[in-house]
Protein backbone atom coordinates (compact mmCIF):
# COMPACT_ATOMS: atom_id res chain seq x y z
CA UNK A 1 0.00 0.00 0.00
CA UNK A 2 2.90 2.36 0.51
CA UNK A 3 3.56 2.12 -3.23
CA UNK A 4 -0.02 3.31 -3.91
CA UNK A 5 0.54 6.38 -1.73
CA UNK A 6 3.89 7.12 -3.40
CA UNK A 7 2.33 6.74 -6.87
CA UNK A 8 -0.55 9.05 -5.93
CA UNK A 9 1.90 11.58 -4.57
CA UNK A 10 3.95 11.44 -7.80
CA UNK A 11 0.75 12.15 -9.76
CA UNK A 12 -0.21 14.99 -7.45
CA UNK A 13 -3.29 13.07 -6.31
CA UNK A 14 -4.50 13.37 -2.74
CA UNK A 15 -6.11 10.16 -1.40
CA UNK A 16 -8.89 11.29 0.92
CA UNK A 17 -10.73 8.08 1.68
CA UNK A 18 -11.31 4.44 0.82
CA UNK A 19 -14.63 2.66 0.34
CA UNK A 20 -14.66 -1.12 0.54
CA UNK A 21 -17.46 -2.74 -1.46
CA UNK A 22 -17.44 -6.05 0.42
CA UNK A 23 -15.77 -7.95 3.25
CA UNK A 24 -13.63 -10.52 1.45
CA UNK A 25 -10.03 -10.31 2.68
CA UNK A 26 -8.65 -9.89 -0.86
CA UNK A 27 -10.53 -6.57 -1.00
CA UNK A 28 -10.88 -5.28 2.58
CA UNK A 29 -7.79 -6.93 4.00
CA UNK A 30 -7.26 -8.92 7.15
CA UNK A 31 -5.97 -12.44 7.73
CA UNK A 32 -2.46 -11.39 6.72
CA UNK A 33 -3.60 -9.36 3.69
CA UNK A 34 -3.06 -5.57 3.82
CA UNK A 35 -6.17 -3.45 3.56
CA UNK A 36 -8.43 -1.36 5.80
CA UNK A 37 -6.19 -1.40 8.85
CA UNK A 38 -3.17 -0.20 6.88
CA UNK A 39 -5.18 2.44 4.99
CA UNK A 40 -6.52 3.69 8.32
CA UNK A 41 -2.90 3.78 9.53
CA UNK A 42 -2.13 6.28 6.76
CA UNK A 43 -4.77 8.55 8.33
CA UNK A 44 -7.25 7.87 5.56
CA UNK A 45 -10.96 7.56 6.41
CA UNK A 46 -12.40 4.15 5.55
CA UNK A 47 -15.98 3.15 4.80
CA UNK A 48 -17.92 -0.01 3.99
CA UNK A 49 -21.50 -1.22 3.74
CA UNK A 50 -23.27 -1.52 7.08
CA UNK A 51 -24.02 -5.23 6.60
CA UNK A 52 -20.34 -6.18 6.12
CA UNK A 53 -18.93 -3.67 8.60
CA UNK A 54 -18.71 -6.01 11.60
CA UNK A 55 -16.92 -8.71 9.57
CA UNK A 56 -14.43 -6.14 8.30
CA UNK A 57 -13.87 -4.71 11.79
CA UNK A 58 -13.13 -8.17 13.14
CA UNK A 59 -10.92 -9.54 10.34
CA UNK A 60 -8.91 -6.31 10.11
CA UNK A 61 -8.74 -5.72 13.89
CA UNK A 62 -9.90 -2.14 13.47
CA UNK A 63 -10.17 0.17 16.45
CA UNK A 64 -13.61 1.40 17.49
CA UNK A 65 -14.84 4.24 15.32
CA UNK A 66 -12.36 3.58 12.51
CA UNK A 67 -14.92 2.36 9.96
CA UNK A 68 -17.78 4.48 8.67
CA UNK A 69 -20.85 2.39 7.89
CA UNK A 70 -22.60 3.20 4.61
CA UNK A 71 -26.29 2.49 4.17
CA UNK A 72 -28.38 1.90 1.08
CA UNK A 73 -29.31 5.30 -0.31
CA UNK A 74 -26.43 7.19 1.31
CA UNK A 75 -24.77 9.87 -0.76
CA UNK A 76 -21.01 10.40 -0.47
CA UNK A 77 -18.83 12.84 -2.34
CA UNK A 78 -15.98 12.03 -4.69
CA UNK A 79 -14.60 15.47 -5.32
CA UNK A 80 -17.52 17.26 -6.95
CA UNK A 81 -19.22 14.01 -8.01
CA UNK A 82 -22.11 12.63 -5.94
CA UNK A 83 -21.76 8.89 -5.33
CA UNK A 84 -24.88 6.90 -4.45
CA UNK A 85 -24.50 3.83 -2.22
CA UNK A 86 -26.58 0.81 -3.25
CA UNK A 87 -26.87 -2.26 -1.01
CA UNK A 88 -26.48 -5.20 -3.43
CA UNK A 89 -26.30 -8.44 -1.44
CA UNK A 90 -25.13 -11.52 -3.27
CA UNK A 91 -21.36 -11.55 -3.52
CA UNK A 92 -21.43 -11.07 0.26
CA UNK A 93 -24.48 -10.28 2.43
CA UNK A 94 -23.30 -6.69 2.74
CA UNK A 95 -21.98 -5.99 -0.75
CA UNK A 96 -22.48 -2.47 -2.00
CA UNK A 97 -22.20 -0.86 -5.41
CA UNK A 98 -21.34 2.77 -5.96
CA UNK A 99 -23.27 4.70 -8.59
CA UNK A 100 -21.65 7.83 -9.96
CA UNK A 101 -24.39 9.97 -11.46
CA UNK A 102 -23.80 10.40 -15.17
CA UNK A 103 -20.71 8.17 -15.08
CA UNK A 104 -21.76 4.61 -14.24
CA UNK A 105 -21.37 2.09 -11.45
CA UNK A 106 -18.46 0.73 -9.46
CA UNK A 107 -19.29 -2.82 -8.47
CA UNK A 108 -17.78 -5.34 -6.05
CA UNK A 109 -16.30 -7.19 -9.05
CA UNK A 110 -14.83 -4.13 -10.74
Amino acid sequence: LEAVWRFAEALGVDIRGAIYTHAHADHAGGMGVPGCREVHGFGCPISAGEHDAEVIRHQCALPDGALRELRDGDLVGLGSLPVHVLHTPGHTPGSICLLLSGVGALTPRG
